[in-house]
């Protein structure tokens, strides 16, 4: 249990996992995990002076209806791995450790929320009232009787937007300060922009070289100077600066008081799937080509494309009866109306290479709608690329000049 306060400053306790001790008895007992784990400490011994990197992901889920009005069976989850394991094992769930489940509805009643429950996760591997991993280390015994010891520290947090939402206390994608890495990316004025006419786009920014990077003590600076605020400012000026700065004002949170162990900046990753395909990129790029292409010659696109992914043969772990249903009739009326395709992120990943596969051998030969066509392309190429990259083939800058291309 670790001690926590609540939102009405009550003290009250949560059940985790011991991190250390789930790690210690998996090394110990179990033999798969055992020769893996060890076996990659011994390729890569760590130290103090060249620990390993913690990696801390968390989500929520949503065992029941979404759709519900006050849904009590959604679950926040914490697991925790590091990243010298490499992608191709961080690509199996067996190589994360869940340290916890807590129900949405009890992490509410918790000051600060997430943000807190992460601050006592955090301690729970660096605390010095309990143990530091990365002073300390661990000794570990495998299950053949080799041993080492393992030293890490704080790698990365890896989540979606809207974790990152929660965790950081930042504005996230639907502020005007829509994120906390740039100090000059902002909604333009208090609206979307209106010039292309759809009300799609969010910024004026599209190029890296035109970002402004925050640094770790640039987002320690603005909850600070946040805090202050809040302390001398009336509620309407300070919810002018909370907009300004991009954070909401959280004592309880993980900002600024794990200032040592914690570099918000530097450990700031996003889950690119979602960034991708929940609600993201791939969506509306494929929504904006099927608006181009029934402008030209392809009126019945969506039609199109429902019959010509029912012709297609999936492997069965695809379960891709129904991938073909996204561009029904019902469903293209949904996403039209939402000017945006609507599906799930398993979907969206299984059907892209079919889109593509499409664009290159029909409309691109048609010569219609050639920028939108090589757009698309371009987003596929992207996305191979993110796909390949647990096979250790794609570089930073290979990945960097793909997004380029895009834009």
């Amino acid at each position: 249990m670790v001690p926590l306060i609540s939102t009405t400053g009550e003290p009250i306790d949560m059940m985790v996992a011991s991190p250390l001790a789930l790690l210690w008895k998996s090394v110990k007992d179990c033999k798969s995990f055992s020769t893996m784990f060890m076996n990659r400490l011994a390729a890569s011994p760590p130290s103090p002076e060249a620990p390993w990197r913690l990696v801390l992901y968390s989500d929520e889920v949503v065992p029941g209806n979404p759709l519900a009005t006050d849904n009590r069976r959604k679950v926040w989850v914490v697991y925790f791995s590091f990243l010298e394991l490499g992608p191709a094992v961080l690509c199996h769930e067996e190589a994360w450790f869940c340290v916890m489940a807590k129900r949405s509805h009890d992490v509410n009643q918790v000051s600060g929320g997430m943000s807190q429950v992460f601050k006592a996760i955090v301690k729970m591997f660096f605390g010095a009232d309990i143990h530091n991993l990365a002073t300390g280390g661990m000794h570990l015994t495998g299950h053949d009787g080799s041993s080492g010891r393992l030293f890490a520290q704080m790698g990365m947090f890896l989540q979606d937007g809207g974790a990152h939402k929660t965790v950081w206390h930042c504005k996230g994608d639907a502020g005007s300060k829509l994120c906390m890495l740039c100090r000059n990316l902002y909604t333009q004025k208090s609206r979307l922009v209106a010039e292309d006419g759809s009300h799609m786009l969010t910024c004026s920014l599209i190029h890296e070289a035109d970002l402004d990077f925050a640094t770790d003590d640039d987002i320690r600076g603005s909850v600070r100077r946040l805090a202050v605020r809040h302390a001398t400012d009336s509620n309407v000026v300070f919810k002018q600066w909370s907009m300004v700065i991009g954070f909401r004002h959280e004592p309880d949170g993980m900002l600024p008081t794990l200032d040592h162990l914690v570099q918000p900046a530097t450990h700031f990753c996003h889950d690119w799937m979602h960034c991708i395909f929940v609600h993201g990129v791939f969506n509306t790029m494929v929504f904006l080509l099927f608006e181009d292409l029934m402008q030209s010659a392809f009126r019945t696109i969506w039609d199109t494309m429902f019959s010509y992914i029912q012709a297609w043969v999936f492997p069965h772990r695809l379960h891709s009866t129904s991938l073909k249903d996204m561009f029904s009739k019902t469903r293209a009326k949904s996403s039209r109306k939402a000017r945006i395709l609507k599906c799930t992120a398993s979907e969206g990943l299984s059907v892209y290479p079919i889109l593509a596969f499409f664009i290159q051998t029909v409309v691109l030969r048609a010569g219609r709608c050639m920028h939108a066509c090589h757009a698309f392309m371009a987003m596929s190429d992207m996305i191979d690329l993110l796909v390949a990259s647990p096979l250790g083939v794609v570089n930073p800058d290979s990945l960097r000049e793909a997004v380029k291309t895009m834009q």
